[in-house]
């Protein structure tokens, strides 16, 4: 009986990061060698340009899960809910398992900043007797924090999702439950890239140069600054620019 406990309480604390075929992390463009010598890192996040499932805008996607509420105030409360797990959990999520994978601590003034643009979130389904994952995909832009149009490295997150307490318990009814475990495993998967680059070991779940497909656009890059640069109460930088061109991978 201790055992089992133990094993449930491993699985509460640390997310299982499935990966399918074709999903996993990758060096996309520049480097990672100012992660070198650095404690800690501030953490931004974007949504511009966001798909989800199967519709390219998620606008339309929105509007159509409201739809499928005979309440109208219960689709707003779902809609209002949708937005603001962004910041109440799917954020706080990422960061949490970011610096237990990496030993980083995450503040605002540190030298480097991390922005990651989600591009696409599968919310997947439970209904019981059948279910679906949720996943994410993304890039992560490695940037300077007083100058966030300096990009250093981008790195590809593919179709992570998370498989770990939330499934056990059969909390992940509610999208918003299932899409937050995704950001765990993102973070942890983002944490255990970087060690890994850092240190030399080669990671389980890379990607190759052909899977290493970004979606982020110049023009997504730069409205995500706009928008950061705008809640922080500066003045965005339009131009992306790399300081490094490397595109090593692992």
């Amino acid at each position: 009986m201790l055992i089992v406990r133990s094993l449930l309480l491993g699985l509460i604390i640390i997310p299982s990061i499935a990966y399918s075929q074709k999903s996993g992390m990758g060096l996309a463009e520049g480097s990672l060698d100012p992660v070198r010598g650095q404690n800690s890192f501030n953490l931004e996040f974007c949504y511009d340009g966001l798909k989800v499932g199967k519709f390219v805008n998620e606008r339309d996607y929105v509007e159509k899960k409201k739809q499928s509420y005979n309440n109208k105030d219960k689709g707003d409360q779902w809609e209002t809910s949708w937005y603001a797990d962004r910041k109440l959990n799917y954020e706080p999520f990422f960061k949490q398992f970011f610096t237990r994978e990496s030993g980083f601590s995450v503040a605002s003034d540190a030298q480097y900043t991390f922005i990651f643009i989600t591009t696409f979130i599968e919310p997947g389904y439970n209904v019981g007797v059948q279910s679906k994952n949720a996943e994410i995909s993304g890039d992560v832009f490695l940037v300077e924090t007083n100058d966030k149009s300096n990009v250093l490295a981008k790195i590809h997150i593919e179709r992570a999702h998370s498989t770990g307490a939330a499934g056990l318990w059969g909390a992940d009814y509610n999208d918003n439950d299932r899409i937050k475990h995704t950001y765990s495993g993102a973070g942890w998967a983002l944490g255990r890239f970087i060690v890994d680059k850092r240190t030399g070991i080669l990671s389980s779940h890379k990607l190759d140069k052909s899977q290493i497909v970004s979606r982020s656009s110049d023009v997504t890059f730069n409205n995500c600054i706009a928008q950061i640069s705008q809640s922080a109460g500066g003045v965005p930088k339009m131009e992306k620019k790399f300081l490094q061109t490397s595109s090593k991978l692992m």
